[in-house]
């Protein structure tokens, strides 16, 4: 059905059950302006598209901001490159604002994407109670073309699948969980914020992760890249469960939290925070912490080890890489790098690196000196000399005798003596 621009305001529920198409008019839906538990559904069959790229292209509204349990269940909605959509079950479109009672945003099932192009998606929910945005089963699918999603939801937590990229501002209420899975392109946090669990998964062609803002999780946090970076360098953001990480290279820089970790990176691992604990596998791994590490961060396959902040410290779990990194590089003399039971193991300190220096280049100096003041007064290859010194044999190193040359004595045939002399030998 192609209506032109549409507005429907439904006391009730309101239910799609065909395509309707409002050419470059917007679309406006308002269901259960009323109160009870009615919202809206696009049943089979059904889609919205529109060719406007406004900011109001799909506005649907279920509920009022005074109450209402009603619910959205969407299919495909598209609009024009850049428009926007916004699904609410709070009765308002305004984020943080409206009722605490409305239900969730599901997908009516199958693969139905909110399409619109590089433009903006807004699905809200109350964040107290159980409502979701999407299910574990059947997350809801955006393509947004590295602009915006934004959702908010309770407990039952936000599970989106984005085609293509996105800055993502995420928040759930009552430790809901929050599951990010970006096919193509770079998922960036905006804000992420559950005291539940996050995952973020953006390991496609042109993939990575990011935070342009802070991210707050009470539960565990899981962060694939694949073969692409991983960088989370909002001082401000905290992590209070396991963090597990892996991608390319891997950055993880709160500074002011206790990061428990378990990062594998094929390049460079940079981890900054109070503390450290947990295991980190890189070939090159810059480690920043407050606070001593000591058997509770275990190191494998690194070659390349910096190790900075407050900590004096950093003796690394059993089991960590048995021989020290080829390169250990530390800003004190008076910080420990080692393994455990054998704390300071892995570098020297610079003064310990010169004096080793500076003993052998001494032992090679004398050596030298010893060698040329031989050769020069015996020339033990010349025969001239050895018939100046009155005597047929050959010079020779022995054990030392009374004379001494850095340990090497000087050894002389049979009547040496008598013969330089002119004396007969005895």
């Amino acid at each position: 059905m192609n209506t032109g621009a549409l507005t429907v305001n439904a006391g009730g529920g309101l239910t799609l059950a065909g395509a309707v198409n409002s050419g470059s008019g917007d679309v406006t839906l308002n269901a259960n302006t009323g109160a009870g538990a009615s919202g809206l559904t696009m049943n089979a069959g059904s889609s919205i598209t529109t060719a406007s790229a406004a900011p109001s292209a799909v506005t649907i509204v279920v509920n009022t901001p005074a109450g209402g349990t009603g619910s959205a269940v969407l299919r495909a909605i598209t609009t024009g490159n850049g428009g926007t959509i916004t699904v609410s079950t709070t009765g308002s479109t305004t984020v943080g604002a409206g009722n605490s009672t409305g239900g969730s945003i599901t997908d009516g099932g199958g693969t139905f994407n909110l399409n619109v192009g590089s433009g903006n998606v807004v699905l809200l929910t109350p964040t107290s109670g159980s409502t979701s945005v999407g299910t574990a089963g059947s997350p809801i699918e955006t393509t947004a073309g590295m602009a915006s999603v934004t959702a908010r939801a309770g407990s039952g937590g936000i599970f989106v699948n984005e085609s293509d990229g996105a800055s993502f501002d995420v928040a759930t209420g009552g430790g809901g969980s929050i599951t990010i899975t970006s096919t193509t392109g770079t998922v960036n946090l905006t804000s992420a914020s559950t005291t539940g669990n996050l995952s973020v998964t953006a390991s496609g062609a042109g993939g990575g992760i990011t935070d342009s803002g802070m991210v707050s999780v009470g539960g565990t946090s899981t962060f694939n890249a694949g073969t692409n970076s991983i960088v989370l360098d909002n001082s401000g953001s905290t992590f209070t469960g396991l963090v597990t990480a892996s991608g390319s290279n891997v950055t993880l820089t709160p500074v002011t939290t206790t990061l428990n970790v378990n990062v594998t990176a094929t390049g460079t691992a940079t981890i900054s925070a109070t503390d450290v604990t947990g295991s980190i596998a890189a070939p090159t791994v810059n480690l920043t912490s407050s606070q001593n590490i000591i058997n509770d961060l275990l190191l494998t396959g690194v070659s390349s080890l910096t190790v900075q902040g407050a900590a004096t410290e950093f003796t690394f779990a059993t089991g960590s890489t048995g021989n020290p990194p080829s390169s250990v590089v530390k800003t004190s003399d008076l910080v420990l790098v080692g393994i455990q039971g054998a704390p300071g193991s892995w570098s020297a300190s610079v003064l310990q690196t010169q004096s080793t220096i500076q003993s052998q280049t001494a032992q090679s100096a004398i050596a030298a000196a010893v060698a040329g003041e031989a050769a020069n007064t015996f020339g033990t290859d010349s025969v001239a000399e050895q018939i100046e010194f009155g005597f047929a044999g050959d010079v020779s190193t022995a054990p030392p005798m009374a004379h001494r040359l850095a340990g090497t004595g000087i050894g002389t045939p049979e009547c040496f003596v008598e013969s330089r002399e002119g004396e007969a030998c005895e």
